[in-house]
């Protein structure tokens, strides 16, 4: 049952409508000039009221972190919207006779507003039995104004919904060519691209902590694409994962097979192609028909049989022979292998050398994860005092105040570190980590975090990867040779394919260009879309229907997002905002650290008063001077300012206290 908190009482309930109801209509006074409107609402009409209760809705809450709160309906409201979603409507919906009262006539400034209400419904997740009651106050106070009764008629909800069995479960498949399609109607920057590449991404989502029912979608992502929003090529429901990967993949490559020949859409002609296969261990290993990461010859990338020391499987070889794509098909380690062939063996795929090792799951939440535990809970040897603990998870959270607004989660403590999220354990990795376990941890210890640290930033960066890389692949062989000497036998499947991630940055580029977190943070959205517990896969569906409708309402026709704004208070591109706030405000320009004390436009031009940092230090000086990775220690300004346009800018940086002084570091996870 949902804590008393998330329930509203009538009364509360129709202060919410008042006030949305308040609300649309103050912005139809802006908009219209030959209506006289009402702007205030004593009670809701006895017709609108309803009896559902309004669920808490935290729009930058991880799916993890949400509780089932569909079971703050009462049992008269579950009895209302059991079997076919919102059928409490059905006797007030009618797709046609929303129509009435529609004519030629109808002003732009109705369309407008119906618009406005679309998006606003869409982006707070607004359940459609509290649109529609709504609608029907506004349509009461604005009697000359177009909108429907039914908040489905407004969002163009689909009548029906096509769900297959599959695999021991429901699909719904979307198509590749659907999302595609969509995206580039969302983004015309894509209509100069002849070629396509896409990025797939399959995982299972948990629905709720009271049942084993959980989604298995295919996304996909194009990475030509700016945005870099993830689209669902195809839903499955279940509770268990597929039963049968062939079948349930099957739609997905005879699709695939099809657009082998091209996509023509919009008189333009599109070649697709996939780039790579963005996954998990478990998910690589389920789609790919193979043993799993704990077996003995788990490692997707060389051949090595694994060793079991000290109740752990361990990959202690570095230079073992590697995996081909041509050895994958033609099965020549069959203790790899399960019974039968991937279905993805049908279309032209890597299927060694196009499924990457995640940069998300592999360092994130395994590498990192497992140093922070060692020190805690490990051996002996490895573990540090509770003084330390507690002078490093000081330091975190006081660190994790500077940290721009590109950061949405600051620092917490290490006793917290089982709720951790892998960004947090990321910022850990690349920023906070170097500087709050500084003369805390032991200096081997520190000096061999610092190993993974310098590889891992090279492999992030946009500059640095195309130079280092092959430095950055060494000095990660020396991490994991010496994993053991420090840590024990601890080899395990994440240490060890640390020596294999060099080859996709060679491959790929930068680790952010092919890691996972696009595709997990739309997955925690997929899963707001669900409002009650029944037919989950139907809800989610209707929903991306309904957000499908409304991209062009967003983005008309012709028309393409800003990638560039600027003011006289910040300046946000497509990566990352600056401004005269501390935190917001350091840049590099040509290997030199400026401060931002001003941000200006001059006939459409940007420009930035800036003081330079009249010397740099380095942080560290093993593996490497970190002046050379961009990494310093600064104090000093210049007295004297200077003027530099927004083309001389390199990259935003990221400046932490130090002492009496910042340290600085490239923004680089981007």
């Amino acid at each position: 049952m949902a804590d008393s908190k998330n329930i509203l009482s009538k009364r509360s309930l129709r202060r919410h409508v008042k006030k949305n109801t308040d609300s649309a209509m103050a912005r139809l006074h802006t908009c219209t000039t030959d209506l006289e409107v009402t702007t205030t609402v004593t009670e809701l009409p006895p017709s609108c009221s309803c009896t559902a209760h309004i669920p808490c809705f935290d729009t930058e809450s991880e799916c993890d972190e949400e509780g089932d709160w569909f079971m703050a309906f009462d049992s008269e409201d579950m009895s209302a919207t059991s079997g076919q979603e919102d059928v409490g409507m059905t006797n007030d919906y009618n797709s046609s006779d929303e129509q009435e009262g529609d004519s030629d006539t109808n002003s732009t400034d109705d369309s407008n507003l119906r618009d406005d209400i679309k998006v606003w419904a869409i982006a707070t997740n607004t359940p459609i039995s509290h649109l529609s009651s709504l609608l029907s106050v506004l349509r009461k106070h604005l009697p000359n104004v177009n909108l429907p009764k039914d908040g489905r008629t407004l969002l163009s909800t689909p009548t029906s919904t096509e769900v297959q069995s599959k695999a021991g479960g429901s699909m719904h498949y979307f198509g590749v060519a659907n999302g595609v399609r969509a995206r580039i109607d969302d983004n015309g920057i894509l209509k100069s691209t002849h070629t396509l590449h896409l990025q797939i991404n399959i995982d299972g989502l948990p629905l709720f902590k009271s049942s084993n029912q959980q989604f298995w979608p295919i996304l996909g992502l194009i990475e030509e694409d700016p945005c870099r929003i993830p689209f669902v090529i195809s839903l499955y429901c279940g509770y268990s994962k597929p039963s049968d990967a062939n079948e349930y993949l099957s739609d997905f490559v005879t699709e695939m097979g099809k657009l082998a020949s091209g996509l023509e859409y919009q008189s333009n002609f599109y070649r697709i192609k996939i780039s790579a296969f963005v996954c998990d261990a478990p998910a690589r290993a389920f789609v790919k028909n193979i043993k799993a990461h704990n077996s003995y010859y788990g490692c997707e990338r060389c051949v090595q049989e694994g060793a079991w020391l000290n109740h752990r499987l361990n990959y202690p070889d570095t230079n073992s022979v590697l995996r081909t794509d041509e050895h994958f098909r033609a099965q020549t380690q069959t203790d790899h292998h399960k019974e039968g062939e991937s279905a993805l063996l049908q279309i032209d795929i890597g299927m060694v050398s196009q499924f990457v090792l995640d940069f998300m799951h592999l360092v994130c939440l395994g590498v990192v994860r497992k140093l922070i535990w060692l020190w805690m809970k490990g051996p002996l040897p490895t573990r540090i005092g509770n003084q330390s603990i507690t002078v490093i998870s000081d330091r975190l959270i006081r660190l994790g105040k500077n940290l721009p607004k590109e950061f949405g989660r600051k620092g917490r403590s290490l006793r917290e570190v089982d709720r951790w999220k892998a960004t947090e354990f990321r910022t850990f990795l690349l920023y906070t980590g170097p500087i709050a376990l500084k003369k805390t941890l032991p200096k081997l210890m520190y000096d061999h975090f610092l190993l993974l640290h310098v590889a891992i930033s090279i492999l992030c960066s946009p500059r640095l990867h195309k130079h280092y890389c092959d430095y950055a692949e060494n000095v990660l062989m020396v991490f994991v040779q010496n994993f053991p000497v420090i840590y024990g036998d601890f080899v395990v499947y994440n240490v060890h394919n640390l020596i294999h991630l060099a080859s996709d940055v060679r491959k790929f580029g930068p680790l952010p260009q092919m890691f996972a977190f696009p595709f997990e943070n739309f997955l925690h959205k997929l899963k707001r879309q669900i409002r009650k517990p029944n037919q989950s896969l139907q809800q989610v569906v209707r929903r991306l229907t309904e957000q499908s409708n409304i991209s062009r309402v967003r983005l008309p026709s012709g028309s393409l997002p800003s990638r560039l704004t600027a003011s006289l208070s910040h300046y946000t591109c497509d990566r990352f905002t600056l401004s005269v706030q501390e935190g917001n405000n350091i840049i590099s320009c040509a290997s030199t650290i400026f401060k931002i004390e001003k941000i200006q436009t001059t006939h459409g031009v940007t420009s930035f008063v800036v003081r330079q940092y009249v010397q740099q230090q380095p942080f560290f000086n093993y593996p490497v001077n970190s002046l050379q990775m961009g990494t310093a220690v600064v104090e000093e300004m210049c007295t004297e300012t200077s003027i530099i346009t927004e083309k001389d800018i390199d990259c935003k940086m990221v400046a932490i206290p130090y002492k009496t002084r910042l340290v600085i570091y490239p923004l680089n996870h981007l």
